[in-house]
């Protein structure tokens, strides 16, 4: 493990900070506010700490949004079919912005990962 980490140092390739696992997300999607109307954005994958949401807008780091999760893209009025969660902008690539989900303490962000599980069906890789 730490040879593995020591090579891609040496390589300059960047530190993986993720703390768990990620899943791809086929048919989930993210809208947020940003002065503009709300347009739905593929998530290219998730997990209970955060999500790559695969955008040409331009965030900016430390930037707070509210995501609203949804299943499918067809909009729906009925906001039970809707996961909202607030989170960080961390990093920024030509294909989209990674995200942190911000949550006030681990009995919060648990809840969210059970919620998560059952909105998404447990997609695995």
């Amino acid at each position: 493990m730490h040879t593995k980490r020591l090579i891609g140092w040496l390589r300059g390739e960047p530190k993986d900070r993720r703390r768990t696992g990620r899943h791809l997300s086929p048919g989930l999607y993210a809208s947020y506010w940003d002065g503009a109307e709300p347009v739905q954005k593929a998530i290219l994958d998730i997990s209970g700490s955060g999500a790559f949401i695969k955008s040409s807008q331009q965030l900016y780091p430390k930037t707070i949004v509210s995501l609203s999760l949804k299943m499918g893209k067809e909009e729906s009025e009925d906001v039970s079919e809707y996961l909202v969660v607030h989170a960080c902008v961390t990093r920024v690539t030509s294909t989209g912005v990674g995200v942190k989900f911000l949550f006030l303490n681990a009995s919060q962000q648990r809840e969210f990962e059970g919620l998560l599980e059952d909105f998404t069906g447990g997609i695995t890789p």
